[in-house]
């Protein structure tokens, strides 16, 4: 981490950088942390991922405080990074804020209910994302349909990706109707319906890529 605090120090330095790649640093909670707290002094800075670190709930807190803060990322990737519900919600308090975010990556991570439903109610004050990654989380029935049902009714997010793998026929009910209502379902995804019949299946909504 004493390089990620030698990251943050030069972002203070710099008003220039727009975008920052990150993946796969082995950043801890404590590297993010400090790249966290110079986000306040770098409002130019739109494009910052993490994906493949260890910011774990304390650096998705911190990343919250600085977007509740009016820092001018849009575009965060927080893939594989052992988040879990605590760190959610703080980020879904952050979403609450006026034009907070317009893509957020949250892939493989470790949210489950609890941190989905704090997700989709911030959707529903959210008017700027555009676009929400959350595909191999564990949110379970309740959660996935409360996102769903978020997704229908925000007219600004345009795709949401959920592939949870323990979903039941609740949500194949749901899925159903969304792709009568004009969602698209991936084609490999309905090869699979054919062939299992009536196995579970994952929500995914729409077609269309999430991390640029």
């Amino acid at each position: 981490d004493a390089g990620a605090a030698l990251l943050a120090r030069a972002l203070r330095r710099n008003a220039s950088l727009r975008r920052l790649d990150l993946r796969w640093s082995t950043i801890s909670a404590q590297g993010t942390q400090a790249i966290a707290e110079s986000l306040a002094d770098h409002r130019s800075l739109q494009n910052l991922n993490l994906f493949c670190n260890s910011v774990k709930d304390a650096g998705a807190a911190a990343l919250a405080a600085a977007l509740r803060a009016g820092c001018g990322l849009q575009d965060l990737d927080l893939g594989w990074n052992s988040i879990g519900d605590r760190g959610a919600r703080a980020l879904a308090d952050a979403l609450k804020a006026k034009n907070c975010l317009q893509r957020l990556g949250l892939e493989q991570n470790a949210i489950e209910q609890s941190g989905a439903e704090a997700i989709a109610s911030a959707l529903q004050q959210n008017a700027s994302l555009t676009s929400l990654q959350l595909a191999r989380n564990p949110v379970g029935e309740a959660g996935a349909v409360a996102l769903v049902e978020a997704w229908r009714s925000c007219n600004r997010l345009g795709t949401i990706d959920l592939k949870p793998p323990d979903l039941t026929a609740r949500c194949l009910s749901v899925r159903s109707s969304l792709s009568l209502s004009g969602l698209s379902i991936p084609e490999e995804e309905e090869e699979e319906d054919a062939r299992d019949d009536a196995a579970e299946q994952p929500v995914a909504a729409p077609k269309a890529a999430i991390i640029e």
